[in-house]
C-alpha cells in the first residue's frame, strides 16, 4: 500500500500541513525516548465511536518474494528491481531475520559487513507467514488487514500468488488466534474493471470470510476498500456507491459485509488528496467505518498533535451524529528513497524522510488516538520495508548494512534500539487499548 503515490507525497503534505520531509517544528528537541502523557479529549461524549473496541490492527502487505518461491516465479519481488545487488534494492529498511527458520530464507548473495551474505524472506513461505503471526500474537496485535491488491487480481500469475498468500494467512490466523480481514487496494488497478474485480473476488471468498479466523463486526465479515476517492485512483463515485450498497445488503451475489473505508485524509473537505467531485461525499459517508490515511501527512509530534486537534476533531464531530465509526491510522515513520530512485523519479526522496524519532512519533500518535478517545487503532504497516514503515524487527545498526545500500536502521535517529523495538511499543499500546487506560510515557529502551 503505497503512501498515496510517492511522487506526490511532498505536494500532498505541503498542502495539508505546510511541511513534509523535514523535522518540522520539533527540530530543537534532542533525541530521547520520553514523551509526556496526553490527557483525554473533551470530545468524549460527542464524537464517533471506535470499531473493534480494544483492537490493535496492522496492515500486512505479504508481497515479498524470492526466485522460485512459488509457481515457477523467477523474480525478486519488492526486495530488488532485477539482479540482487545493493544498487537495485527497492526497500529502505532491511529485516533482522535472525529469528526466522534458516532454511526458509533466501540467500541474496549480497555481502554483509563481516563477510556473510544477506538473507531475506518470501511471503509465499508458510513458515515465514506463521512466524509473522506468531510475532503478532506475542506482541499483542489483535487484528490483521491483509492487503489484496486489485491490480494483482487482474494478472493470472499474481492472482495465484495472492490466493496462495490468503490460504497461508488463513491457516496462521487460526493457529495463533489473530483474526484477519481482506483489504482491497485499488491503487494502480485498471480503471475500467477495478470495482467489478472486487465484486467478483469477494463473491468467491465466502468460505474464507465465514470462519473464526476472519474478523467480524456485528455479525458480518469486515471488508476494507482502500484507495477509492484518492486523487488519481480508479473507481467512479457511482460504481463505488453501488458496491457499498450491495455489500451492506448482501445483494446481487455479494456476501454482506461491514465496510471499512481506507479513505483520503481530506475526505471531509474534498480537497488535497481527495477527488473533488461532490458525489464522493455521499460515498465516504456510506461506509460503516472510516479510516483516513495519515502516512506522510505530518512529520513530527507537534504536527501530529495539530492534525488531531484540527482535522481529526472535525472528522469525529461530523461522524458522531451519523453513527459512522472511526479507525485512526498511526505510523512509525517513512522512507522510500531507494524505491523512488529505482522508479527513476526526477527528484528521489531522501532517506529517512519522516524520522521515527526513536519511537516518539508512533507513541505520540497512539497517545492522541487513545485520548481522543478512540480505543482501536490501525498501524501502518507490519511488513512495509519498501517505505520504511515496517514494525517487524529490522537491522539495528548502520554497521550491519551492506555497502552501497541506503537503509534506515534502528540507530538512525541517535538511539540505540533493539531490532524488535517497534513491536515492543505496539505491545504496550495494545495493552492500553485493551485495559481502557491512558497510554503513559514511552518506555525506555533496554
Amino acid at each position: 500500500m503505497y503512501v498515496g503515490r510517492i511522487s506526490r507525497i511532498g505536494a500532498i503534505c505541503a498542502a495539508l500541513l505546510g511541511a513534509c520531509g523535514g523535522q518540522g517544528s520539533n527540530t530543537d528537541t534532542p533525541p530521547g525516548v520520553q514523551t509526556s502523557s496526553i490527557q483525554a479529549s473533551p470530545l468524549a461524549s460527542t464524537t464517533a465511536a471506535a470499531p473493534f473496541p480494544g483492537h490493535l490492527i496492522v496492515g500486512y502487505q505479504g508481497w515479498f518474494g524470492c526466485p522460485n518461491d512459488f509457481d515457477v516465479d523467477a523474480q525478486w519481488r519488492h526486495w530488488f528491481h532485477g539482479t540482487p545487488i545493493a544498487a537495485n534494492a527497492t526497500v529502505d529498511m532491511l529485516p533482522d531475520t535472525s529469528a526466522y527458520p534458516g532454511d526458509a530464507l533466501c540467500d541474496t548473495g549480497v555481502t554483509l559487513p563481516g563477510g556473510a551474505t544477506l538473507k531475506l524472506f518470501s511471503s509465499q513461505s508458510a513458515r515465514v507467514v506463521d512466524h509473522h503471526f506468531d510475532l503478532m500474537s506475542r506482541y499483542g496485535i489483535t487484528g490483521v488487514a491483509l492487503q489484496r491488491f486489485v491490480s494483482d487480481l487482474q494478472d493470472p500469475a499474481l492472482k495465484r500468488r495472492a490466493d496462495h498468500l490468503l490460504q497461508l494467512v488463513l491457516g496462521s490466523a487460526q493457529r495463533h488466534a489473530v483474526p484477519f480481514f481482506v483489504s482491497y487496494d485499488v491503487t494502480g488497478a485498471m480503471p475500467d474493471r477495478a470495482i467489478a474485480d472486487i465484486r467478483r473476488d469477494w463473491a468467491s471468498l465466502t468460505s474464507a470470510s465465514n470462519g473464526d479466523a476472519y474478523l467480524h463486526d456485528h455479525g458480518k465479515p469486515v471488508l476494507q476498500i482502500w484507495g477509492v476517492g484518492f486523487a488519481g485512483n480508479p473507481g467512479r463515485a457511482d460504481e463505488v456507491a453501488a458496491l457499498l450498497a450491495d455489500l451492506k445488503a448482501g445483494a446481487n451475489g455479494l456476501p454482506a459485509a461491514s465496510t471499512l473505508g481506507g479513505v483520503p485524509t481530506a475526505w471531509r473537505t474534498l480537497d488535497h488528496d481527495s477527488q473533488t467531485d461532490s458525489a464522493w461525499r455521499a460515498v465516504y459517508l456510506s461506509f460503516d467505518i472510516l479510516s483516513p490515511w495519515t502516512v506522510g501527512r505530518f512529520v513530527d509530534e507537534a504536527q501530529a498533535r495539530d492534525h488531531y486537534a484540527t482535522r481529526v476533531a472535525a472528522d469525529l464531530e461530523m461522524l458522531g451524529p451519523l453513527g459512522i465509526r472511526y479507525l485512526p491510522v498511526i505510523f512509525p515513520g517513512f522512507s522510500a528513497s531507494n524505491l523512488s530512485r529505482v522508479r527513476a523519479q526526477a527528484a528521489p526522496a531522501p532517506l529517512n524522510q519522516i524520522p521515527r524519532r526513536c519511537g516518539r512519533l508512533l507513541w505520540t500518535q497512539a497517545q492522541l488516538a487513545i485520548a481522543t478517545p478512540l480505543n482501536a487503532v490501525y498501524v501502518a504497516m507490519f511488513d512495509e520495508f519498501d517505505e520504511g514503515t515496517a514494525l517487524l524487527p529490522a537491522l539495528a545498526s548502520a554497521t550491519d548494512v551492506p555497502a552501497g545500500l541506503g537503509s534506515v536502521t534502528r540507530d538512525q535517529d541517535g538511539c540505540k534500539l533493539p531490532p524488535d523495538w517497534y513491536l515492543t511499543l505496539v505491545s504496550r499500546v495494545s495493552a492500553s487499548l485493551q485495559s481502557g487506560q491512558p497510554l503513559p510515557d514511552m518506555p525506555t529502551p533496554p
